[in-house]
């Protein structure tokens, strides 16, 4: 069978000739959608409302009739605090930590610092890893600073926080208090 190479070759040069002026079109296309669509997300954060008021019939009494269309929006605030029952933790009695006693910014754990773990949902909510938040204890009325560096699976036990054992004395805490947690 007789196959006729060089009509494949020069075949092949027309067709890779023809696919690489395609490509660059290609290219060309994808390059001015993509801006469209960068051009309609930074208009589509605006939003532009032209109403003709002689187009609405009787729009001074649509408007003074029907109040309730109105609508107030009221925008609350996140709450910054969180409230419930804390626990501590301590080198010698460290439920999940890691063998070296590494926290999860990277320190290890020191017992005269005061530190603090919340649940892993507030702190990655929040962005809290490293951060300074008040704590106080609701019994007895004692506030102290402490810095977050853990976070832990003390939720399971119905708590939002371990302490470390210089922030539970600054609290003045028995192993268990009620406190709240008040963070940025």
């Amino acid at each position: 069978m007789y196959i006729p190479y060089r009509k494949i070759r020069i075949q092949r040069r027309k067709l890779s000739k023809y696919m690489l002026k395609n490509q660059y079109q290609i290219a060309a296309l994808i390059g001015f959608i993509g801006g469209i669509i960068i051009v309609y997300t930074f208009f589509s954060n605006f939003s532009v409302e032209f109403t003709d008021v002689k187009a609405i019939p009787n729009a001074a009494e649509v408007m003074v009739e029907q109040p309730e269309q109105i609508a107030e929006v009221i925008v609350e605030p996140e709450p910054n605090h969180v409230t419930g029952t804390a626990s501590y933790y301590s080198r010698e009695g460290c439920i999940g930590c890691s063998e070296n006693l590494t926290m999860a910014n990277g320190e290890t754990l020191d017992d005269t610092a005061q530190t603090v773990a919340l649940t892993p949902e507030l702190v990655s909510k929040y962005k809290l890893l490293n951060d300074i938040v008040t704590i106080e204890n609701l019994h007895t009325g004692d506030k102290t600073y402490a810095k977050v560096t853990d976070t832990g699976g003390f939720a399971r036990y119905n708590r939002v926080a371990d302490l470390s054992v210089a922030t539970k004395e600054a609290l003045n805490c028995s192993s268990l208090c009620e406190v709240k947690v008040v963070f940025n």
